[in-house]
């Protein structure tokens, strides 16, 4: 009842995250999340590092397609699949200070509601949270630790 696909690339300028995410049922708790790490995923011997960049993507829930623009030239739009929905998200390298050859640490925190009953009420319960990659040797809500590492050629 969930699952996602992720396609990276880079045209020298821009960075480009497309996702596919497949679900069956859309709520008003689904969120789609990209958290990048320039250097704390790399802090292994600290308690906690915090992601330094953390973009929110909204989920399609009605015929209202989101779409949202914010700092590092971010931007995506999102649209309703017959299953599911799709984001396009696009950064600029520059900003991000991400040169040929640079490494930033990723990850795609795709959450999942489905209108469950019985879920705790705060804000963070989730039915299911899928992560890509999926390695979750942290917490994967708020440490970068978490992150797999992005090398762009």
């Amino acid at each position: 009842d969930l699952s996602a696909r992720v396609r990276l690339g880079h045209d020298g300028t821009k960075l480009y995250v497309a996702i596919a995410v497949k679900d069956n049922v859309l709520s008003p708790k689904d969120g789609l999340s990209l958290m990048l790490s320039p250097a704390n995923y790399r802090k292994w011997l600290l308690n906690r590092e915090k992601f330094e960049l953390s973009f929110g993507m909204g989920v399609p829930r009605t015929d209202k397609e989101p779409q949202g623009t914010g700092k590092h030239g971010f931007a995506y739009p999102c649209h309703r699949t017959a299953d599911g929905y799709t984001s396009e998200a696009t950064l600029n390298r520059a900003d991000l200070k991400l040169a040929s050859g640079g490494k930033i640490g990723w990850i795609i925190h795709v959450a999942d509601d489905d209108n469950t009953k019985h879920l705790n009420k705060a804000g963070w319960a989730r039915k299911s949270v899928l992560l890509i990659p999926n390695h979750p040797t942290f917490a994967y809500w708020g440490d970068a630790r978490a992150c797999c590492e992005l090398v762009l050629e």
